[in-house]
This record gives structure tokens, C-alpha cells and sequence, in this order.
């Protein structure tokens, strides 16, 4: 009996030296290029993780951190299987890196990992959740500019002619 007890708790044991926390996905992908730049980048694991010993943190190329620094297990989540966070809105195009941070709920181990992804476009969100191209903008906005421009003269060359026919 004292076989099977030691047996089983061995058997047990094993399987939580073995159980640590990996990588399922993440938002965005390793080595994915995005053209719109991500709000918030996602690390989902396999176990459920330690709220205050787990981190997420991204990096440009430069090697500075770009993120809000609010890099956590995400408290949306209730599995506490997701890691999250916050990147500010203008995230240049680039290369960035992910350093994720994982300290196991289910056997007390920490996992580390990076990844990258590219940013190709510069378009945006801007606050409200709509989105922003900023060169578009730019040049609509000389267009805009231009096009009252030429309005205004048109009307200051009709109103000129106007005014010299009537004295005749």
C-alpha cells in the first residue's frame, strides 16, 4: 500500500516538474509584419499564470521599451491564461520585440520567451477608435487647403470683373 501511495504521489510529481507554461498564440503573431499598428499586444499561454510575478514587455528596434508599461496577466482574463499590454497610438513602422515573463500558477516554474513583428503601414488609431492615416491626412488636408485657396481667388477675380463692368 505504501508502494502505491509513493508510486502514485511520484507519478504526480512528474507530471508537475514537466507542466510548465508555453506559448499557444499571440496577437500579433511571431515574425508577422501588420500594417495597422497593434493597441495591445497578447501573449496566450497553456497554464494559468501569477498576476504579479508575470510580465510583458516590447521593445523597438533601438532596444527601448514602447509599451505603456502596464505589461501584466490580463485581468480580463479569468483563466489568467493571457498576458497583455498596452502600446501607445503612432507606433512608428519597425521592427519590435515581445519579452514575456511567466511565473506558473499549477508548478511555480517562470518560462521566458521573445518574439518580433513588424509594423509596415502607418496607419493608426487615433482615440476614439477610428482609423487615422496620417500621411492621407496630411495630404488631404494641402488639397483642402489649396482647393479654398483657389476659391477665393475665382471669387475675388469674379467679384473684380463685376464691379469694373458695372461702371462703364
Amino acid at each position: 500500500m505504501a508502494a502505491a501511495a509513493a508510486f502514485l504521489f511520484s507519478i504526480r510529481h512528474a507530471q508537475s516538474v514537466y507542466a510548465h507554461s508555453d506559448v499557444v498564440k499571440s496577437e500579433p503573431g511571431p515574425a508577422t509584419e501588420v500594417e495597422t499598428p497593434p493597441r495591445k499586444v497578447y501573449v496566450y499561454l497553456d497554464e494559468a499564470t501569477d498576476s504579479v510575478f508575470s510580465s510583458l514587455v516590447v521593445f523597438n528596434e533601438a532596444g527601448n521599451q514602447v509599451d505603456l508599461g502596464d505589461g501584466r496577466a490580463d485581468p480580463a482574463d479569468d483563466e489568467g491564461k493571457r498576458l497583455v499590454a498596452s502600446l501607445p497610438p503612432g507606433l512608428e513602422p519597425g521592427k519590435y520585440t515581445v519579452r514575456w515573463r511567466a511565473l506558473s500558477r499549477v508548478d511555480g516554474h517562470e518560462t521566458r520567451g521573445e518574439f518580433q513583428f513588424s509594423v509596415s503601414g502607418s496607419l493608426d488609431l487615433d482615440e476614439s477608435g477610428a482609423e487615422v492615416r496620417r500621411d492621407l491626412i496630411a495630404w488631404l488636408s494641402a488639397g483642402l487647403t489649396a482647393l479654398i485657396l483657389l476659391v477665393m481667388a475665382a471669387q475675388l477675380i469674379f467679384s473684380l470683373k463685376g464691379s469694373g463692368g458695372s461702371e462703364r
